[in-house]
Formats: structure tokens, C-alpha cells, sequence
């Protein structure tokens, strides 16, 4: 045993190699009109996602303006009834996964679609104890 296992390193003998894991790259929706108020705080929640998509339905206030603030892809669409709009902001998003939340606060309640398998967002749903709707 050398001097530096016996103190505890045994990161210094150790020539294994780690590689870490992908991530799955994940696309934020959501649909807006006149969000305004709540905007900021929604966005901030979801910063970490690799691409945010805002689907707004002819917004009178400074809602698109603040969603491209955070650098979100900002559409505008009149409003068609909340499936088409959703519908509309999933077909434009171009990651992997795609988590779908509400601007309105109500934390902990999103939708997560697997492009591949819903398996993942069972998975998600296991790990973390979210709310998570399918």
C-alpha cells in the first residue's frame, strides 16, 4: 500500500478512467398571452433547458419582449384554443425531450414528452416525485 492510500487518496493509484454521462438536451414550451407578470419567474425556473419556445398569442404587453430577454424563440400566433397553440410550440421545438409548463404560477405542474418513449418521463416522474402529466 502506498503512503497516499494509506491516507485516504486513493484517487493517486487509481487509472481507471471516468466518463461522464450525456444529458439528454431538453426543450422548454409554453403558451403566453399577456403574461407579463408572471413571465420572468416561469422562465427563470426553466433557464437550465437547452432551448425555450414561446408560442404568444398576440400578447399587449411586454411579454414577448421579456420571454426573448431570456433568449427564448418567441412565435407569434393568434390564439387557436389551447391544444393547437400547444401543439404549435411542441412542433417547433427541436430537442430531445420537451418539457411543457404553464407561464401561470403553479410550481411543481409541467408536462415532459419523450420524442422517443414515455419511459423517460415515468423515469423522471420515479426520481424526482413531480407532477407530471403525459
Amino acid at each position: 500500500m502506498t503512503d497516499d492510500e494509506c491516507k485516504g487518496n486513493s484517487a493517486a493509484t487509481d487509472t481507471r478512467m471516468f466518463v461522464p454521462m450525456a444529458r439528454a438536451t431538453i426543450s422548454a414550451i409554453l403558451i403566453t398571452r399577456n403574461e407579463a407578470s408572471n413571465i420572468d419567474r416561469c422562465l427563470r425556473s426553466i433557464s437550465w433547458c437547452d432551448e425555450i419556445v414561446v408560442v404568444d398569442s398576440e400578447s399587449t404587453d411586454e411579454t414577448v419582449e421579456r420571454c426573448r430577454g431570456y433568449g427564448a424563440r418567441v412565435v407569434i400566433r393568434p390564439f387557436s384554443g389551447f391544444g393547437e397553440q400547444k401543439n404549435a410550440a411542441l412542433s417547433l421545438a427541436t430537442r430531445e425531450r420537451v418539457l411543457s409548463i404553464d407561464a401561470e404560477p403553479c410550481p411543481g405542474r409541467f408536462t415532459l414528452h419523450h420524442r422517443t418513449s414515455t419511459a423517460a418521463a415515468a423515469t423522471f416522474l420515479r426520481e424526482t416525485g413531480d407532477c407530471v402529466f403525459i
